[in-house]
Order: structure tokens, then sequence, then C-alpha cells
């Protein structure tokens, strides 16, 4: 039992260092206001995403314009993508539970893993376990 209690310690303490990302350099803010790539969120690096998702932290869930766009892109984006694949993968995708708030939560953390990848990224590996999933 006592091994036991310790473990939910040791994942907070893991959990807390793990969204403690720094501060991207101005050269990074100067790279991504040049690049066209940059100034669309799906293909924007995860490190600026993550970066952007962290300054709306402390917002009420209302205000989190990032968090939620993200939700609904790959909400609409994993949608679209099993109602073309058919009637098993629409039911996984429904059986997975994906509201707004899962997927980007989903993207989130994909991104704090993965800083040189992109929210599309995320959600391409979020659709192939939704699809693992199908039965």
């Amino acid at each position: 039992m006592l091994k036991w209690l310790g473990s939910p310690i040791i994942v907070l303490c893991f959990a807390q260092a793990v969204t403690a990302q720094t501060e991207p350099t101005q050269a990074e803010k100067d790279a991504w206001a040049k690049d066209p790539k940059a100034q669309i969120l799906e293909s924007s690096p995860c490190k600026k995403v993550t970066w952007l998702t962290e300054s709306e932290a402390k917002l009420p869930a209302a205000e989190k314009g990032i968090h939620t766009a993200l939700g609904w892109y790959g909400r609409g984006f994993i949608e679209g993508a099993t109602y073309m694949i058919g009637d098993k993968a629409l039911k996984a995708a429904g059986d997975f539970g994906l509201s707004v708030d899962v997927v980007a939560a989903h993207i989130t953390t994909y991104c704090y893993g993965n800083p040189n990848g992109t929210p599309a990224d995320a959600v391409q590996d979020l659709l192939l376990k939704v699809l693992q999933t199908a039965k």
C-alpha cells in the first residue's frame, strides 16, 4: 500500500516539470513571424503552439481561443476522416469520446513531446489511435 501512495506524488511532480516550457527565443519568434506556415495554427511548430496554449492557461475556459480552435479543428478533421472511412470508424470515434477538450488536450500533449511537430501531426496521431480501437 505504501508503494501505491508514492506513485501519484512522483507522477504529479513529473507532470509539473513537463508543463514548465521555456519562453521561445527572439530568433524563434522572428522566424515564426516570417514563416507563412507558422501563421496558420495547424501548420505552426508545436513549440509555438505550446507557448500559445500556456499563455492562456490561467484564463477562464470561455477565453481559451487557441485551445478551442485546436479542439474544433482536430475534431472536425477526425469526424470527416472517419465519415469517409465508414461505419466502423465512425463508431470508434463516437466510442472514443472526442470532445473538443479531449482533442485539444491530445494536441497539447503531443506538442509537448514533439516540439518540432505540428498540430496536424498530432491530429493524425489521434486519428490513428481512434482507428486502432475500431472493432
